[in-house]
């Protein structure tokens, strides 16, 4: 049984956005190049690899366009036009041309990628602001180990006996001043890797202190 385009959910979530992302592109197509884009379309939908290229090469800079304006940010918006025709090409069956032109659909594809990608970015941003208000509150601070200026000394000793990845760790957060996310990138570690490194190698480091004390 052949599913039409409007009832597949995933060629429905394709055109699930607004038209100002596409305001005016239909009227910026030259002479004849709506009539060659959906000749091109019909051909991706057959598996063309050269139609796919030319229909890419005539659209691609207006999607550029789109994903800029609304990531403001070159580096996301050209992933957004990769992500975009990557899934024109193994969607081309969901064009229904009663609803859009061919400019039009890529458009309203590549918008719709933006936008996600802008929300994604958001949340992520939030997470790591999230985690680094969490870790400020269960990570101990170097004023908790409350190191008097004289047991500087104790302190250094006790830093040469924590392991190799705890005392880079602890040197980079607590003595270069580095956040927990670009001593994670410097030591080439995940994010929850260096956390737990940095907690043992505090406590490690105040029971060095500890013992040195008594």
């Amino acid at each position: 049984m052949t599913v039409s385009a409007s009832a597949d959910p995933v060629c429905a979530a394709s055109s699930s956005t607004t038209a100002a992302a596409v305001q005016g592109a239909t009227n910026t197509v030259a002479p004849g190049g709506a009539a060659t884009l959906s000749a091109l379309i019909s051909e991706v939908q057959r598996g063309d690899e050269d139609a796919f290229r030319e229909l890419y090469d005539l659209t691609a800079a207006r999607a550029m366009r789109v994903a800029t304006a609304v990531t403001r940010s070159p580096e996301h918006a050209a992933d957004v036009v990769q992500e975009t025709y990557l899934w024109v090409w193994q969607h081309a069956r969901c064009y229904d041309p009663s609803r859009a032109s061919v400019l039009g659909w890529v458009l309203m594809i590549t918008h719709r990628r933006a936008v996600d990608r802008v929300r994604a970015v958001a949340r992520a941003a939030e997470r790591d602001r999230r985690d680094h208000r969490r870790n400020s509150s269960t990570v101990p601070d170097v004023a908790e180990l409350s190191i008097a200026r004289h047991e500087a000394s104790a302190v250094r000793v006790a830093l040469r006996r924590l392991s190799q990845v705890q005392h880079d760790a602890v040197a980079l957060t607590y003595l270069h001043g580095h956040t927990h996310q670009e001593a994670a990138l410097l030591l080439g570690v995940p994010l929850g890797t260096l956390k737990s490194r940095v907690r043992d190698g505090v406590r490690a480091l105040r029971a060095h202190v500890s013992v040195e004390a008594a």
